[in-house]
């Protein structure tokens, strides 16, 4: 999910992993970051399946409880290689496969014990020990993950614009073998300006101005080695 704001930690101390399957990141005092189905915002908590296979939670648990490891216990779900889970600690008690689910359980703000627990119900997937310190509004908590970012389009990357007069085109223009030959070529960036310098890129303002259309269609190539060439589109509008 996008994170608003997070604080990312890495202390041995305070947070521990064994199985594939961890608590990635939770919100302890969640204000308005993110609505259940009720429209309120409960606590939430947050699963990482780091491994490549599937891993089927049932009878796994969470808990804020070190001495009730059993707390509230997960229905047949699954959660994807690679893939994230949330949770509402909200005390609601919801376990409807398909559904949002929700612990019988919050979490306290001030700090709280919480961990993750595989189907045996004794052994510890992931926890943060002895608790988690106390938690602003809005703010996650969690892992620090390593993030790999590929760039598509190079900030010279070559485009075409075309400007439309009318929706003859339809969505024909964003497949990947659209002929896009006999459009305006050029290199990024593409604007829409009517200031005085326009030296860059390709400007379409005096067209756009003269023929007095509602958009113009952009399609940029991807560039990245290793990628096959394709059209990207975007529908810019004035």
């Amino acid at each position: 999910m996008k994170r608003l704001a997070s604080l990312l930690i890495y202390s041995a101390l305070l947070f521990s992993l064994r199985a594939d399957v961890l608590i990635s990141e939770f919100m302890a005092s969640n204000a308005s970051t993110l609505a259940d189905e009720d429209g309120q915002f409960p606590d939430w908590i947050e699963l990482y399946n780091s491994g490549s296979n599937a891993v089927n939670l049932l009878n796994w648990s969470l808990t804020d409880n070190a001495t009730n490891l059993k707390k509230w216990q997960f229905p047949g779900t699954n959660i994807a290689g690679g893939g994230f889970l949330v949770v509402f600690a909200s005390g609601k008690n919801r376990t409807l496969v398909g559904s949002n689910l929700h612990t019988n359980f919050k979490l306290a703000a001030s700090g709280d014990y919480l961990a993750l627990v595989e189907p045996d119900g004794a052994t510890i997937a992931s926890q943060f020990a002895p608790t988690f310190p106390p938690q602003f509004p809005d703010v996650s908590y969690g892992l620090g993950m390593q993030l790999i970012y590929t760039n598509l389009v190079s900030t010279n990357s070559s485009a075409r614009v075309f400007i439309p007069t009318d929706g003859s085109l339809g969505t024909s223009w964003t497949a990947a073998d659209f002929d896009d030959s006999s459009w305006i070529g050029g290199t990024n960036g593409v604007g829409y300006d009517t200031g005085a310098n326009e030296s860059e890129g390709i400007q379409v303002a005096p067209t756009v101005l003269a023929a007095g259309p509602a958009a113009y269609a952009l399609r940029r190539r991807l560039e990245r080695a290793g990628l096959h060439d394709r059209g990207l589109g975007q529908n810019r509008r004035r």
